[in-house]
């Protein structure tokens, strides 16, 4: 998939790799947080001795950052998912066909889903850009 950078992602992908020495694959706004994609073998240099470059990173942006790894395999694709809607407890996930199947109760879904089905479609937009997944189905 090719996506395409705005000027402010390339600014703060640039502090990322300024203060950590780490670089990283992309980054997006998700849930009021600044999300990082970096590669798995870089992820505790990123994180720092006790946190230390994401709250430097933290406070110099006035946001929350959180870091993701880019996801190989189909399974690493699953647990990106889950990583990018933590807190929320999930039953089950599954990929198949550019769908991704989503088990949980009623409230994680309506949590994911969001008002005027607003959080889906940020989750959509954000697993299309980067896997090419079209639709988020959730099972009972």
């Amino acid at each position: 998939m090719k996506i395409n950078l705005s000027l402010n992602s390339i600014r703060y992908l640039n502090l990322l790799e300024k203060i950590s020495r780490v670089k990283a694959k992309n980054c997006f706004f998700y849930n009021n947080s600044l999300i990082f994609i970096i590669e798995k073998k870089d992820f505790s240099k990123a994180i720092g001795k006790n946190g230390k470059n994401m709250k430097i990173l933290s406070s110099i942006l006035k946001k929350r950052v959180r870091l993701i790894f880019f996801p190989k395999n189909k399974k690493e694709i699953e647990n990106f998912f889950v990583e990018l809607v933590k807190p929320i407890k999930l039953e089950e996930i599954k990929l198949k066909n550019n769908e991704l199947f989503v088990k949980g109760g009623l409230e994680e879904r309506s949590i994911i889903i969001g008002r005027n089905r607003k959080g889906e479609k940020e989750i959509l937009s954000i697993l299309n850009d980067f896997f090419g997944i079209k639709k988020i189905n959730f099972i009972k």
